[in-house]
């Protein structure tokens, strides 16, 4: 049976949340030694682009600090297909490694907890999108210019992708 080799990505600490220009950068890095070592595969963790504070869901939705990272959140949002994910697809193909990672996608105005798949030939292979949870639906009805009867969020297990 064949071995396969995987770089999973644990949250940097040192990268700014909401940067999508420094997590790139990091991730076309950690692409390109995944390939140097010789791995199939690059698993990057949830909402790894932009980053968001992994405790932004703990603040009340009420609060004023919740109601500017979620704007932020939306603001910096990864469009797809875009700039960043042509990135992505070149530096897999380069490295010939596969990319899973997770986005906070914008699609107009509304905001996905994200994977993109990339094979080894810089191809997206899968795009997956959820809603934001339910437990966290209200936080970002708080954010977004609609009423909350507008807003549809299908629910999921914990521990989905």
């Amino acid at each position: 049976m064949e071995r396969m080799q995987i770089m999973v990505v644990a949250q940097p600490q040192e990268l700014v949340v909401f940067d999508s220009d420094a997590r790139l950068e990091r991730a076309c890095e950690l692409i390109v030694d995944a390939g140097q070592a010789g791995a199939q595969w690059v698993i990057f963790p949830e909402a790894y682009l932009p980053g968001v504070p992994a405790w932004l869901w703990t603040v009340p939705h009420d609060d004023a600090l919740a109601h500017e990272l979620h704007v932020l959140r939306l603001a910096a949002g990864i469009t797809v297909p875009g700039a960043v994910c042509d990135r992505l697809c070149r530096f897999a193909q380069r490295s010939q490694v596969g990319i899973a990672i997770g986005l906070v996608e914008r699609d107009n105005d509304t905001c996905y907890n994200s994977l993109l798949v990339i094979d080894a030939h810089g191809r997206i292979c899968g795009h997956y999108r959820s809603m934001l949870s339910v437990a966290t639906r209200s936080a970002v009805v708080a954010t977004v210019p609609m009423q909350r009867e507008q807003m549809h969020v299908q629910p999921e297990w914990i521990g989905g992708i």
